[in-house]
């Protein structure tokens, strides 16, 4: 009997052991399945920042060489090296009244500044407050320091004497000779503003105070507010404002209990100036803080996402509960990701499309041929191309307006898109300008397609009370062998100029 009973203890002794072994490597495994799975959201949150800022400056490099970087801009910074005072004031509004209309769409599109400095880093014009010039930027803005002593593109985080943003500095040179600089900013609103679009999460900023109130003018120091995170740093009032009029009131009281906890448990962290997340089970959200980081990789700032899509597994004790919804974070967290992968690509699209009228861009042009040129030479899948442009196109804009102008242009594009195949590709290549590849089609299909897309604009009235017809010119060609995308093109731009030769609203195709 006494041997009956020992046996039962060992067994139950055994299988006891064998279940405390088993509660703890899962709640182990629990604890390392969050930690993994927020560490990829993490590095999700710092991928998709790093995408918007890298659309940004293919939109900035885009912006500057079409709009900046030309004679009327170059000549008057040339002209200012050597002009009195009295001569700078009047080139400085020279150059506030070309670039007015231009900055007004940057700020649309999600810009925050335009300034122009001298080969001094003297302010030349700040397009956010024209009448602040004049100040020397050598000790508080690196951008500009360095893009003048190197000649050379620069990008990075600063604070700046009015706002901060994420700069992106050009050099200005005019017939070989340096005559200053120019930048495009974003704020962190825009970054904001675009996670709300894409994932319906809510988001912040909040910069150093002492970074704040070493830089900025005293009479801008209206700029900040005080952080509610911690007393070190500020929000950007801009960023603030923004949160505070597209949150709701219950999503903001349920920040502010947040806010109060780090203020009061998560100092440290804070001042260890490096990425973390932090988890509150009561409020239900992950708050993640990424690092923003200068020109000298010098922490100044965070971004702050506050993530409301997280399971309430933290609150589950029975062990058994634990690996059910452990299992369950990580499917969540593995969507969560591929959905941070997918926006991401979306984003990187958005870049690719054109906003007004909807169809591909410029920037998507070197892909769509490269793949057309890979289909070409693997498959002999031949194609062509189609060059058009509206004829006249100044004279709608300057009789009716830009207003009418752009409805012609979305007119064009539904009547183009109407009359190709879906395979077919439409693309703005620039103002009134149009590219169309046609996979698989020869020059005579190419022409044909031309000739029909011809007389359906010619047909159609996009304005009301326009009596004059609005037609297009076209120049076809077809894709050879050895041919570049260069050569199409200027074979393109040929023949479209010889059908404008013609008389316009005609087609002139060649091989």
């Amino acid at each position: 009997m006494k041997n009956y009973k020992l046996k039962n203890i060992i067994i139950l002794s055994l299988i006891s052991a064998l279940f405390i072994f088993i509660g703890v490597t899962q709640y182990n495994s629990f604890k390392k399945n969050i930690t993994e799975a927020n560490d990829q959201l993490l590095a999700g949150y710092k991928q998709q920042l790093q995408t918007i800022i890298y659309t940004y400056k293919i939109n900035s490099d885009t912006f500057f060489n079409e709009k900046i970087n030309c004679d009327d801009v170059l000549e008057i910074m040339y002209k200012v090296q050597s002009a009195s005072i009295e001569e700078q004031e009047v080139l400085r509004e020279q150059l506030h009244e070309i670039m007015i209309e231009s900055y007004n769409e940057q700020i649309v599109a999600g810009y925050r500044q335009l300034h122009f400095h001298l080969i001094d880093n003297t302010s030349f014009l700040r397009m956010h407050r024209p009448s602040k010039y004049g100040d020397d930027l050598t000790e508080v803005r690196e951008t500009v320091r360095l893009v003048n002593a190197n000649l050379e593109y620069v990008e990075g985080f600063e604070e700046g004497k009015i706002f901060n943003g994420y700069r992106y500095v050009f050099p200005l040179i005019y017939n070989d000779i340096h005559v200053g600089s120019v930048e495009f900013s974003i704020s962190y609103q825009s970054v904001a503003l675009l996670f709300r679009e894409l994932f319906d999460e809510t988001s912040t900023f909040i910069i150093k105070r002492e970074i704040v109130e070493d830089s900025v003018f005293e009479s801008e120091l209206s700029n900040y507010i005080l952080s509610d995170l911690s007393f070190d740093y500020y929000y950007d009032k801009e960023v603030y404002d923004y949160y505070e009029s597209s949150v709701l009131e219950e999503e903001r009281e349920i920040i502010d209990s947040v806010n109060n906890k780090i203020l009061e448990n998560y100092k440290e962290n804070i001042k260890n100036e490096e990425d973390f997340y932090i988890i509150d089970i009561e409020n239900n959200r992950l708050v993640f803080f990424l690092s923003i980081r200068n020109i000298k990789d010098e922490h100044v700032a965070y971004e702050v996402f506050y993530n409301s899509n997280f399971s309430s597994v933290y609150n589950v004790n029975d062990i058994g509960e634990k690996l059910v919804y452990t299992v369950i974070l990580w499917l969540l967290s593995m969507a969560y990701v591929v959905q941070l992968y997918k926006s991401r690509n979306k984003f990187i699209n958005l870049t690719k499309t054109d906003k007004l009228t909807n169809c591909y861009n410029r920037h998507a042009v070197d892909e769509i041929f490269t793949r057309e040129v890979e289909l070409f030479r693997r498959y002999k899948k031949e194609f062509s191309m189609i060059m058009f442009d509206i004829d006249h196109f100044k004279k709608v804009n300057d009789e009716f307006g830009h207003f009418s102008g752009d409805i012609v242009l979305k007119g064009i594009t539904q009547v183009v898109k109407d009359n190709i195949r879906t395979n077919d590709c439409l693309i703005r290549w620039g103002g009134e300008e149009f590219i169309i590849l046609l996979p698989q089609s020869n020059l005579e299909d190419a022409t044909i397609c031309s000739e029909k897309i011809r007389k359906e604009i010619e047909s159609n009235r996009f304005i009301e009370g326009y009596e004059k017809i609005i037609t297009i010119s076209l120049g076809v060609t077809v894709f050879n062998k050895f041919d570049t995308f260069d050569e199409v093109i200027i074979r393109l731009d040929r023949n479209l100029y010889k059908a404008k030769e013609n008389g316009r609203n005609n087609v002139v195709s060649t091989v």
